[in-house]
């Protein structure tokens, strides 16, 4: 047993030693196959991630179809808002306009109402001075 020990051992010492020849360590894959493995290994863990990307959406309560309908319906909101505010600042001009002649003509009828009282008082005046006549 002893003589397999020590033939085991310098069986070792040859192959693992400082006086082991030296090895080449070669691949068995070329650098072209190693890059290809690579670049599917990442494509295969980004989709994975995306995978589980939109899964989580999909358990966090986002719905796309939800989402695109609700952006679709607020766009509609916004078209008819826009609509109803078209229509609106056109009541709004023609309100103006209106209130505008309505402003003009109360100012012209307040000048010939100050104008007919000056008026009434003068004849007034004239008829009292006529009377002491």
């Amino acid at each position: 047993m002893p003589q397999t020990l020590r033939a085991l051992g310098r069986r070792l010492r040859q192959t693992f030693g400082i006086s082991a020849p030296r090895m080449a360590v070669r691949t068995r894959l070329s650098w072209r196959w190693r890059a290809f493995a690579l670049l599917g290994g990442l494509a295969l863990i980004a989709g994975m991630w995306w995978w589980g990307f939109d899964f989580g959406q999909f358990l966090g309560g986002f719905n796309r179809s939800a989402v695109a309908e609700k952006q679709a319906r607020l766009e509609a909101d916004a078209a008819t808002l826009k609509d109803e505010n078209i229509r609106l600042r056109a009541k709004l001009a023609e309100l103006e306009s209106e209130l505008n002649v309505t402003h003009g003509a109360q100012t012209t009828l307040s000048r010939q109402a100050l104008d007919l009282q000056n008026e009434n008082t003068q004849m007034k005046e004239e008829l009292a001075f006529l009377r002491k006549l």
